[in-house]
């Protein structure tokens, strides 16, 4: 009876999801660095070749931009200068059980998504504390 309960045990055990460390999302994080710049002293990413994501700041006002959208703090402003966007994923193929992380270099965030909105008046949540920052998997 032991042995059977040892050996569904290690079976179980097998097939276990090992959480990802740092350096997963470190290494995620410096192959897309590249996409992350500051704008006129704000954070932004790239989301296409001529187009940013620029996250406003309370003393901060940019002086062009094509769209300022308020529920996300977002400015969308189109560069002369061409740029390197991240490879976006689709995250309605995220599930509970997906590990994500903020992509950051020097303290790990890591951990599931709570909540993924369903409307549009509502925001996804995740089930840790976090900056606001790009969202990655490992």
């Amino acid at each position: 009876m032991k042995k059977i309960l040892i050996i569904c045990m290690l079976f179980t055990l097998s097939f276990g999801i090992e959480r990802p460390k740092f350096e997963d999302f470190l290494a995620g994080y410096e192959r897309n660095k590249a996409s992350m710049l500051n704008y006129e002293g704000m954070p932004a990413f790239a989301l296409s070749e001529n187009l940013l994501a620029v996250l406003k700041q309370p003393n901060a006002k940019l002086n062009k931009y094509v769209k300022y959208d308020p529920f996300l703090n977002l400015y969308l402003v189109r560069t002369d200068f061409s740029l390197i966007p991240t490879p976006m994923g689709d995250e309605e193929k995220l599930t509970r059980n997906d590990w994500v992380g903020i992509w950051d270099p020097n303290k790990p965030y890591i951990g599931h998504i709570k909540y993924l909105a369903q409307n549009i008046d509502e925001k996804d949540q995740l089930d840790f504390n976090s900056k606001i920052g790009l969202l990655g998997t490992p």
